[in-house]
């Protein structure tokens, strides 16, 4: 989805008055979830799940566009769908993952996604945001990387496209 409106940050009742909308995904990150989850949210732990891979020597390095695919689409996330990131908002480190995440789809062309601002630790600070104490199921969708046309330079794992 390209939406050059969605803004990167959103704050808990932006979240709140959208939640339930189809094409709005909300994707908890946290390393590991604690306290339950955003009502409707899925959940893709940061550090276990693959955003993430070694190359050569260097660890912490953006896996092949393929993999992210199908790690994006078998979540049950699509093209059409606008993604809100959810951190523990506890430590620069936790944010930093979910900013992390926001990056990659950036970099996969997807341009509707956001960061909740504060996390879960904003969320649950109003105790009328519903909160599941298990994260939500989606089922798998197709995800298709296209090159950000932001990108400076092109990276040579994207020369089959």
């Amino acid at each position: 989805m390209n939406n050059r409106n969605t803004q990167p940050l959103v704050d808990a009742a932006w979240l709140k008055a959208r939640l339930g909308q189809p094409n709005i995904v909300v994707l908890d990150v946290r390393t590991p979830p604690k306290d339950g989850f955003v009502a409707g949210s899925i959940h893709s732990d940061y550090a276990t799940a693959g955003w993430r891979t070694t190359v050569g020597a260097a660890p912490g390095m953006l896996p092949p566009p393929a993999e992210l695919e199908r790690l994006i689409g078998g979540i049950g996330i699509g093209n059409d769908d606008h993604v809100v990131l959810v951190s523990s908002g506890e430590s620069a480190g936790d944010v930093g993952n979910a900013t992390r995440v926001y990056w990659t789809f950036r970099m996969l062309g997807h341009d509707a996604v956001s960061v909740l601002d504060g996390g879960f630790a904003a969320w649950t600070a109003d105790p009328a945001n519903p909160v599941s104490p298990t994260p939500a199921g989606r089922p798998a969708r197709a995800f298709t990387a296209r090159r950000a046309p932001t990108c400076a330079r092109p990276l040579r794992r994207w020369s089959r496209r």
